[in-house]
Formats: structure tokens, sequence, C-alpha cells
């Protein structure tokens, strides 16, 4: 594997991480017919899950 791979994982495999991490809870055909809906809410998961908003600790 070079330096610029990087492991592809299965659709199966993203649902179940989605739903063992508790982020999202998906089926297969979720993301055979995707929707902007489902973008949108599991990017807004992503960032609720990281918290890379830090909104509590923010000084203005």
């Amino acid at each position: 594997m070079s330096s610029f791979d990087y492991p592809t994982l299965s659709r199966s495999d993203i649902i179940s991480i989605l739903a063992k991490s508790q982020i999202v809870i998906v089926i297969d055909n979720d993301f055979k017919n995707i929707k902007l809906n489902l973008i949108s809410s599991l990017y807004t998961r992503f960032i609720i899950y990281f918290d890379a908003l830090n909104v509590g600790n923010h000084r203005f």
C-alpha cells in the first residue's frame, strides 16, 4: 500500500460502524438512494460526535 492509499470500506462496514458508534442508524437502501437530507444529517452528526464546534468553550 502506498502512502497515498487509504482503506476502502464496504457499504455494510460503514453502516455497522455508524451504528456501533451511535452516530446514526441507516440501512443499505439509504446509501443506494442517497438524498441530500441524509448527507446533511450525517455531516451534522459527525460534527456533534467529534465535538468540532466546542460550543461551550467559545469566548467572544
